[in-house]
């Protein structure tokens, strides 16, 4: 389980299992169906501290195979 603050960690935490995962961005948004420039958006979007739907967390969660707990402020 990942305790995740911020936005921006969130956004890090996914970019990093990506890594770990050897997952690309483009596999990503297969996966999810959708483009892989709105994996892009939201990332960057979570970096600049904007939100991300709960909907939307989930499905990078169960696609991802991780778990997220959002601690709000």
């Amino acid at each position: 389980m990942k305790y995740i603050l911020e936005k921006k960690e969130l956004a890090l935490e996914i970019r990093k299992t990506l890594k770990i995962k050897k997952i690309s961005q483009s596999e990503l948004a297969r996966k999810l169906e959708i483009t892989r420039s709105s994996i892009s958006i939201t990332l960057n979007n979570l970096e600049d501290g904007k939100a991300i739907s709960l909907n939307t967390l989930l499905e990078y969660s169960r696609v991802l195979d991780v778990s997220f707990v959002v601690c709000a402020k």
